[in-house]
């Protein structure tokens, strides 16, 4: 079994969501993952309308080889929270090596980043919106087998 690493995210707002409540101001809230049957989640900004903010730090593990190789990519989706079900709003994916610090003296740095992601709002009519996602990550714990 291949070592493996504990990380941490930190999910802290968004701008600009799009709104995707029919009735009232949106609940959003992420989703978080490497590999989708170990997904986290941050939790509902009840109210937090296009502007949420989380600031919520959430654990998720995967293979070292994926963040010694680059090879890893981070999921980010935004969803709307409602009564009957969660609606989306955007997803975005982003290499580990654009998210986790490179810095061998201190790997356990955190690097905030900010994400403009860009979701089709109508494919049909080829209507694009784009908001700001701000995360942070660093590498933590190894997980030996």
């Amino acid at each position: 079994m291949a070592e493996q690493r504990e990380l941490e995210v930190t999910i802290i707002s968004a701008q600009d969501l799009k709104n995707v409540s029919t009735f009232g101001k949106m609940s959003p809230y992420a989703e978080v993952w490497i590999h989708p049957s170990r997904k986290v989640a941050t939790p509902v900004h009840t109210h937090g309308g296009t502007d949420p903010s989380w600031n919520a730090h959430l654990r998720l593990v995967c293979e070292e080889s994926l963040i010694e190789q680059g090879s890893g990519v981070l999921h980010v989706e935004i969803l709307n929270h409602g009564s009957l079900s969660s609606r989306e709003i955007g997803l975005v994916s982003v290499p580990l090596s654009q998210v986790i610090p490179r810095d061998d003296n201190n790997s356990s740095q955190a690097k905030t980043t900010s994400l403009q992601v860009c979701e089709y709002s109508c494919p049909t009519k080829g209507q694009i919106h784009c908001f700001d996602l701000a995360i942070r990550a660093r590498a933590i714990d190894v997980i030996l087998p």
